[in-house]
């Protein structure tokens, strides 16, 4: 779900959104810090270290934009960056970082159960997409955005979906997918 890839595929190179997956709309990274964490706000990372996803993830490309947000100097922050979400929490449990930052919601919820906080989350970013090339028309686009639509809706459309493991797909406004970009900085 390089949702970060779509988005420039969309800016850049003239491809147009279809779809988005359910399920996968409000996508959001936390940043977890451990209970006795005397942080208390991203302004709070200036100069500390911090784990994240691979560097070139949707979740890392979200880390970035919040920390800009808060006007933390990205320049300032230690980050380490890990192929596995749930390794980020290893990082905070063991003082390899200060926070960690996941979007991943097992590993978020399994933070929460152990007594471990949430220090503050980024926008939520659809990140499961189907984008049509610029050589689709707009009819085409549209009834491939139907058909989409309405697969969870019979019998045989959910069996379709089974192998994907995706719950179906929902409309999603371009002009604000384009506005998640410009924020992603993209």
């Amino acid at each position: 779900h390089p949702a970060h890839v779509s988005i420039a595929a969309i800016k850049n190179n003239g491809y147009r959104l279809v779809a988005v997956a359910k399920g996968f709309e409000k996508y959001q990274a936390n940043f977890l810090v451990r209970a006795d964490s005397p942080l208390k706000s991203l302004a709070d990372l200036d100069g500390k270290r911090l784990g994240a996803p691979d560097e070139d993830s949707i979740t890392a490309w979200m880390v970035r934009a919040t920390l800009r947000d808060a006007r933390v100097d990205i320049n300032r922050v230690g980050m380490t960056y890990t192929r596995y979400q749930d390794a980020v929490p290893f990082f905070v449990d063991n003082a390899l970082t200060h926070a960690g930052a996941t979007a991943a919601a097992s590993v978020i919820k399994a933070w929460q159960d152990k007594g471990g906080k949430v220090l503050a989350q980024s926008r939520q970013v659809p990140i499961k997409h189907v984008i049509a090339a610029p050589s689709l028309s707009a009819e085409q686009r549209a009834s491939l955005r139907d058909y989409l639509v309405a697969l969870d809706a019979s019998d045989e459309g959910r069996k379709r979906l089974e192998p994907s493991k995706l719950r179906g797909f929902a409309v999603y406004d371009e002009a604000a997918m384009m506005a998640l970009g410009q924020w992603l900085g993209l």
